[in-house]
C-alpha cells in the first residue's frame, strides 16, 4: 500500500490505513457521508452518493468527479 501513488476503495478502515502512510486516497461513500468520515488533510478524495446506494455510482461518475476534486 505505501507504494500507490493513489489509493482507490470503498468506505473502510482501509482507507484510513492508507491515509495514516500518507498515501493519497479516492473513496467511494454509499451510506457515511464523507464530511464525516473522509481522511482529513490534504490528498483524499470522494465520490458520494447521498442516498447511501454505492451502487449507482459508475465508474464514469466516480472519475468525474475525482477528475473535478484532485490536483494531479
Amino acid at each position: 500500500m505505501k507504494k500507490c501513488s493513489l489509493f482507490v476503495c470503498n468506505d473502510t478502515g482501509v482507507l484510513h490505513v492508507a491515509a495514516a502512510l500518507g498515501v493519497k486516497t479516492f473513496a467511494v461513500f454509499g451510506k457515511g457521508s464523507p464530511a464525516l468520515w473522509n481522511p482529513p488533510g490534504e490528498g483524499h478524495f470522494s465520490v458520494w452518493n447521498p442516498q447511501g446506494v454505492i451502487g449507482n455510482i459508475t465508474p464514469a461518475a466516480a472519475y468525474d468527479e475525482f477528475t473535478k476534486q484532485a490536483v494531479l
